[in-house]
């Protein structure tokens, strides 16, 4: 075995020195070969390899060592030596362990005594990844090692263990002056000490959204299980201009709340318009940092014509706008009080008006006026009419037109301008036209409307650059990039689905759905990037970079516990990295949350836009706009929609649960039917699942609570709208299974005849019951409203004789036909009932036009 005293080197020039001595011998290494077809005993060979010349060796001068299960192999006999080597017999091969070869008496045959023995190895020829070289390790002197404290986590625990330390390590210091070199320096370890603790407690504790205390941390944790946190929206509004000239106005207008102190550089308070020269200063003016700022959401064409409308009652008394009504008859009027004119107000599709209460119904006094009873619409469709029965010429009473009937043909006619609007903007309320005072006098124009109405929303349009060190630079670490926003809090925004912007940054397209979840808002910011070799380029605001391409330019807006935001870039895998060196100019909005809410009447200023931004981002070669002259400003709506951010309180509360509230996947025909349920405009939905030959198929009906959304078939029946439908079929694919296809559909309206026969109470009138009767049956809220109708219901008759029997003045009723329009009565009056199939619904529209969606006939038997 080897002599433990012997030292154990990495690198061996034992052999070296053995070569150059003029007489010592060394073992250099021994190999073992197998020899099956030798005789026994022969068989089993170390080949002995000496660095000079072999001396002669007998098997009683050599001994095998070593082995694990093989153990005391014996030498057999050895051969004359050739040259450097000699061949030894053995009994039999070791085992997988390293055996050494060694000569008893180095000495008497010339050898050095640490080269008199060699390692074996039997199973050098089996497979191996082992480096059979033996490697002689000598470890570094282990260093001392400081009583230190684990315990220690801040900065005077830190620096009282240090100071231990050095008093340990030099007993002679004991300036411990906190101006001394020495004791600076164990301070500023300390310092780090506490910071890296800080750090390694933070990770532990932003690890998971039930103790992360920072609303980065709780956003990504909550988008883990696809729930997207909020950071809160701008509200909302409009506001209506005065103006006595022609113009537009501007997205990115701005309007303040009511200013109390003179602008700098002026000697008064500002008036309704703020002008552009000397520009507002509103980062350093002490007099704006108090007012909220609005700004214009869609380009808007202004004219005093629109200044005032007025909705025509046709000559009726005690007129109003239904409720749910879409469509009214509007005029303007233009020249002096005593011989004015109607003209046609010049309003256009997609543009907004009020509608508004303006007088008591029953005073007809301005401040008797309910605030409530406002609505913003925004035109859809206009179509130019008349009305022969009036003249165009009239005078004004008090601003207020008085029409004149018209008695020569020959005279124009009053001018009229049909304007529709989307059920969905459709007043809540009836909006009196013609309303009448105490002893039954008309009192004309209760309800108004005005044009010149403009969509506004909360927030500030700001500008930075690095370029000028007003927007600081970006910071990289690792592969993420971000840029902090010098401004708070950062605006978010309804967006366009597919936004456009010029080469300023500023949005092209309009802004009209305003009223979106704070969930859906974005953030108002974009990035002009000019990196070096290539053209500025405009990077774009994104939910998440997962679905971004390495080269989308696109970055993510996450807020902080302040508010400040900031902006993370891609990697190259999703979305591109910030290029090093650019030059960015950030444009972005700040004003955020329930700040916004501001009451009706708060905007009372508007700020001259400058000339470049009078320039129209969507056609930027057209000239530049004229601003409008503004005699006044009315913001007849409260500011409504701004959210705060969401709390991670609320986050935490909703992220778990929202992973298992919706899961969008639909595989029973029930699934299918809650699904389409969900859909906007969706009142009742049937589902089936069919074999179709090679795959099964979904079949979906439909029916739409507005007949807007359904399209008349030749002959009777009902086809769902176009567009209604590609949106059903695209917001049902989220639910589908792979491997199955989609069908949407209307349903199957089955036209009913209903005939009643009904008997008065005595002092009742026919005109007055009957359309009662049919208001109770078919009108809205009805038995057969459209909206209330579901696939597959059973009429009872039981329940149509109860509806009418209630009707004030029905002293009995008789029911004479209750069957489907195109076929004859099949036991229906002696059921008592009218069984519909799955995919059919019920229709009783009473449309005499129509007779194929229902008939509705009424007869009075008499009194009694």
């Amino acid at each position: 075995m080897s002599d433990a005293a012997i030292p154990a080197c990495r690198e061996d020039a034992r052999r070296a020195l053995v070569l150059g001595h003029p007489t010592l011998n060394g073992l250099d290494f021994v190999e073992y070969r197998f020899d099956p077809l030798a005789l026994p005993g022969r068989r089993h060979v170390l080949e002995m390899h000496f660095l000079k010349p072999a001396p002669v060796l007998a098997p009683t001068d050599l001994v095998v060592e070593g082995g694990a299960r093989i153990l005391a192999i014996g030498v057999v006999a050895t051969e004359p030596p050739v040259g450097n080597d000699l061949r030894v017999f053995v009994t039999e091969a070791g085992d997988f362990s390293i055996y050494r070869l060694r000569v008893r008496d180095p000495a008497a045959h010339g050898l050095d005594g640490l080269l008199a023995a060699a390692p074996v190895n039997f199973k050098a020829g089996c497979p191996s990844d082992l480096d059979c070289r033996i490697v002689r390790d000598c470890p570094p002197p282990e260093g001392e090692t400081p009583p230190l404290d684990h315990m220690a986590r801040d900065f005077e625990s830190f620096r009282r263990m240090l100071l231990d330390v050095a008093r340990m390590r030099n007993p002679a210091w004991r300036e411990t002056h906190p101006a001394e070199p020495a004791a600076a320096l164990v301070e500023l370890l300390a310092a780090e000490g506490d910071r890296l603790a800080w750090m390694q407690d933070a990770v532990g504790t932003e690890a998971t959204l039930e103790t992360a205390r920072r609303r980065i941390s709780a956003r990504r944790h909550a988008r883990l299980v696809d729930y997207r946190m909020h950071e809160g929206r701008n509200a909302c509004g409009f506001v209506q201009l005065d103006a006595s000239g022609s113009g537009t106005v501007p997205a990115g207008t701005r309007f303040l709340t009511r200013i109390t102190a003179p602008l700098r550089g002026m000697q008064a308070r500002p008036g309704t318009v703020i002008p552009a020269d000397p520009p507002p200063d509103y980062d350093n003016d002490a007099a704006l940092a108090e007012a909220t700022v609005f700004e214009a959401t869609a380009r808007t064409r202004c004219d005093r014509l629109l200044n005032r409308l007025w909705i025509h009652d046709f000559g009726g008394r005690a007129c109003c706008l239904p409720h749910g009504a879409t469509a009214a008859f509007l005029f303007a009027t233009q020249g002096p009080p005593n011989s004015a004119t109607a003209v046609r107000p010049p309003l256009a599709a997609g543009e907004w008006i009020l509608l508004f209460e303006a007088k008591g119904p029953d005073t007809g006094l301005a401040p008797d006026a309910d605030p409530a009873r406002r609505v913003a619409v925004r035109i859809a469709r206009v179509a130019d009419a008349t009305d022969p029965a009036f003249g165009a010429a009239m005078t004004l009473v008090d601003g207020e037109p008085r029409l004149t009937r018209l008695t020569n043909v020959a005279d124009p006619a009053l001018p009229l301008l049909r304007v529709e609007w989307e059920a969905a903007q459709a007043p809540d309320f009836a909006l009196t036209i013609t309303g009448r005072d105490a002893d039954g006098a008309a009192l004309p124009w209760v309800g108004q409307a005005r044009g010149n109405l403009v969509p506004v929303d909360h927030g500030r349009t700001v500008l930075r650059s690095t370029v000028d060190g007003t927007l600081p630079a970006p910071v990289t670490r690792g592969r993420t990039t971000t840029l902090t926003l010098p401004e708070a809090p950062l605006t978010f925004q309804p967006m366009p689905e597919a936004p456009r912007f010029d080469a300023q940054g500023r949005l092209a397209d309009a802004r009209h759905v305003l009223d979106v979840p704070a969930s859906e808002a974005l953030p108002a910011a974009v990035l002009i990037v000019d990196a070096p070799a290539e053209e500025p380029r405009l990077w774009q605001p994104v939910p998440e970079l997962l679905a971004s391409f390495p080269f989308d330019e696109h970055f993510v807006a996450e807020l902080d516990e302040a508010g400040r935001a900031q902006l993370r870039f891609g990697d190259d895998a999703f979305g591109r990295r910030l290029p090093e060196g650019s030059a960015i100019t950030a444009r972005f909005r700040i004003g955020n949350g329930a700040a916004g809410n501001i009451g009706a009447g708060a905007l009372v200023h508007v700020a001259t836009p400058a000339a470049p931004d009078l320039a129209d981002p969507a056609d930027p070669a057209a000239p530049p706009a004229v601003f409008p002259p503004i005699a006044a400003i009315w913001q007849p709506l409260a500011a409504h929609g701004g959210e705060d951010a969401e709390a991670l309180d609320a986050v935490r509360q909703r992220a778990p649960s929202a992973m298992h509230a919706e899961q969008f996947r639909a595989v029973t025909e029930a699934d299918w039917e809650a699904a389409a349920l969900k859909l906007p405009g969706v009142a009742a939905a049937r589902a089936a699942i069919r074999w179709t030959g090679s795959w099964h198929t979904i079949f979906v009906g439909l029916h739409p609570a507005e007949q807007a959304s359904l399209v008349p078939r030749r002959g009777g029946g009902f086809d769902l709208a176009p567009a209604f439908a590609r949106a059903a079929v695209a917001a049902l694919n989220r639910w589908r299974l792979a491997g199955r296809d989609l069908a949407v559909r209307a349903g199957a309206y089955v036209p009913i005849r209903l005939e009643i026969g009904l008997c008065l109470e005595p002092g009742h009138f026919r005109g007055a019951v009957l359309p009662v009767v049919r208001a109770a049956l078919i009108g809205r809220g009805g038995l057969f409203d459209p909206a209330l109708a579901r696939f597959g219901d059973t009429l009872w008759l039981s329940r149509i004789v109860a509806v009418v029997a209630a009707v004030p003045g029905v002293s009995s009723c008789i029911v004479r036909g209750f069957h489907r329009y195109w076929d004859g009565p099949a036991g229906e009056l002696d059921t008592g009932r009218l069984i519909l199939g799955t995919w059919e619904i019920p229709r009783l529209d009473a449309d005499p036009s129509r007779p194929e969606n229902g008939v509705l006939v009424l007869t009075i038997d008499g009194e009694g």
